[in-house]
């Protein structure tokens, strides 16, 4: 899997170079950007970029190089494909910088990508449910301001950076994520802080939705009632 991961990389480098030509350059080769919502949604698509970059090599080490049993026979091959249609949504978003609306839709698409991805990688542990969670959140407050206020560009622009901000911060704080990302570094007093105060919350939160996405609760009355309980 090591050839995958480099290809990630690569993959998710040369968006970012693309974006930057798209944000940068003028056809005609010169360097021509304004401080205005590009400049943002430019922003918006690096942090994006970097993060899930962030997230896909620790699962490439965590899964790979750090355990040799735990992972189901079809991973490999759903990493293959559910990561590599991240990269490509990479690309086309580093395309649409200056069309927000157009970035728009790919935003969602990334994302739906890494949500119907998450529902064949061993979700056991919490941060594979926040991450669930967050892109929840992201779709609930973003999709119906697409839907309706698209034409409003600064309110479309507004909305992603807001959102993307939100999804960033619940990724980093969430309970157990931070020891996953960075599995050697103490954390921040104000994240243990998060973790004592609302950790359970969020925890249940994710599970609660994990069990709605895949209809857990059915299938646990469906095995109830085959053991004549209820």
């Amino acid at each position: 899997m090591a050839a995958l991961r480099w290809l990630y990389t690569v993959a998710a480098g040369f968006a970012v170079v693309q974006s930057v030509q798209t944000f940068a350059l003028a056809p005609d080769g010169r360097v021509d950007f304004q401080f205005t919502g590009d400049f943002v949604v430019f922003l918006v698509f690096t942090s994006v970029v970097v993060r899930f970059s962030h997230g896909a090599i620790r699962h490439f080490y965590k899964w790979y190089d750090e355990k040799t049993e735990g992972w189901l026979w079809y991973q490999p091959l759903t990493d293959f494909f559910g990561l590599f249609l991240e990269a490509f949504f990479f690309l086309l978003m580093a395309l649409a910088l200056k069309d927000h609306s157009q970035f728009a839709v790919y935003y969602f698409c990334l994302l739906a990508a890494d949500t119907f991805w998450l529902f064949f990688v061993p979700v056991g542990d919490p941060h594979y449910r926040n991450w669930l969670l967050a892109n929840c959140l992201f779709f609930v407050v973003t999709i119906p301001v697409f839907i309706w206020l698209r034409d409003r560009d600064t309110v479309l622009v507004a909305t992603l950076a807001a959102m993307t901000i939100v999804h960033h911060v619940l990724d980093y704080v969430a309970p157990g994520n931070w020891h996953y990302y960075f599995p050697d570094v103490p954390a921040p007093p104000g994240l243990t802080w998060i973790k004592e105060r609302w950790g359970n919350a969020f925890l249940k939160a994710g599970d609660l939705l994990w069990g709605i996405m895949t209809v857990q609760p059915l299938r646990e009355r469906v095995a109830n009632r085959s053991r004549g309980t209820r």
